[in-house]
């Protein structure tokens, strides 16, 4: 929810920013469990005191809320006009909150509206899957699939990683404390990235470093174990975690991950990370060849370029007509890459 907020509130500049905040709470909400269970891991607080610190954060939030527009987006689809010119106007900059830019800015919210309600009139949650729209489902569902595949299962519980990797259980908690710090900084790196570089490009060749990072611990877990080996896999899992935070975005995941390392189980050990380089690997050839760069487009923008079946390596080169009359007409020109 927060993220699609953020997306329809704040100006497209910093569109890429307020979405990824999402990411650092969560790794900030994770590096402070995890300094609480390192501080009274001695005693029972080590497990009281997080759930405890958990209903501190709903009544300020609660409050903040209460005092939080309503997205300009949503008000303009309920022709609720001069409430969503009244929230542009609190939520612009000094310097565009003259009549004429506000009026500009709800032009456009509405136009995008139009747009969207010409695709979706008369349509249902089957229409997802096909058309046009059976693309959008694919790569809306298929980014999200990634988060999962590109090594989540060792980087989402790092601590049980390492001891199970040969790496005493004091350590693995100072290691995973040390993870989650970087998690945090990845977070923060990232927004100075998705504008550099762009979305798919970043998206991308992460999936093609975690695939050689997984690789690297599955090699280490089946050479002749010696204590700087299991040093070397938590060193490897410490680059994933910031590499991952930076770029693919944190996801839970706590299941079928520990299942494969527990000894009693599937007892792979370090040698797991085959398993995520080979999944990992698919999704960066499925990224390289299916993924759009949606870098300064607008929501209006890339709803047309999906309409005319832009090829999505042609997304950054192709010049859109917003305004135009009909949707062939909206696409201007397209440069070959």
């Amino acid at each position: 929810m927060a993220p699609a907020y953020a997306s329809e509130t704040c100006p497209v500049a910093f569109r890429g920013y307020l979405a990824n905040y999402v990411c650092l709470c969560w790794a900030l909400g994770q590096l402070l469990a995890a300094g609480v269970l390192f501080s009274f891991s001695d005693n029972q607080w080590a497990y009281r005191l997080p759930f405890a610190i958990q209903w501190i954060w709903p009544i300020p939030l609660i409050i903040i809320l209460w005092f939080t527009p309503e997205s300009p987006y949503w008000l303009a689809k309920k022709n609720r006009l001069d409430d969503a010119k009244a929230v542009l106007r609190r939520i612009s900059a000094k310097s565009s909150k003259t009549d004429e830019d506000l009026d500009k800015q709800l032009a456009m919210i509405v136009h995008t509206n139009k747009i969207e309600s010409e695709h979706t009139k008369g349509s249902s949650y089957l229409d997802c899957f096909k058309g046009i729209n059976l693309r959008r489902t694919e790569i809306v569902g298929l980014v999200l699939v990634a988060q999962n595949t590109t090594g989540v299962g060792i980087g989402g519980t790092p601590t049980y990683f390492f001891v199970q990797a040969g790496v005493d259980p004091s350590n693995s908690f100072k290691f995973a404390t040390g993870a989650l710090g970087l998690a945090s900084v990845g977070v923060i790196i990232s927004w100075f990235l998705i504008y550099r570089i762009g979305r798919r490009a970043l998206y991308v060749w992460a999936c093609g470093i975690c695939t050689v990072l997984m690789l690297i611990i599955g090699i280490l877990a089946s050479v002749p174990q010696i204590q700087g080996v299991s040093f070397g896999q938590a060193g490897v899992v410490l680059i994933w975690e910031i590499v991952f935070y930076a770029t693919i975005g944190p996801i839970l995941n706590g299941t079928y991950g520990p299942y494969m390392i527990n000894p009693t189980e599937g007892n792979w050990e370090g040698k797991v990370g085959y398993f995520w380089a080979g999944l990992s690997l698919l999704t960066f050839t499925w990224a390289y060849f299916r993924l759009p760069e949606t870098k300064d487009r607008t929501f209006e923008e890339i709803d047309i370029l999906f309409a005319n079946k832009t090829a999505a390596r042609k997304f950054p080169d192709t010049k859109v007509d917003a305004y135009a009359d009909d949707s062939e007409g909206r696409i201007i020109k397209e440069t070959e890459v």
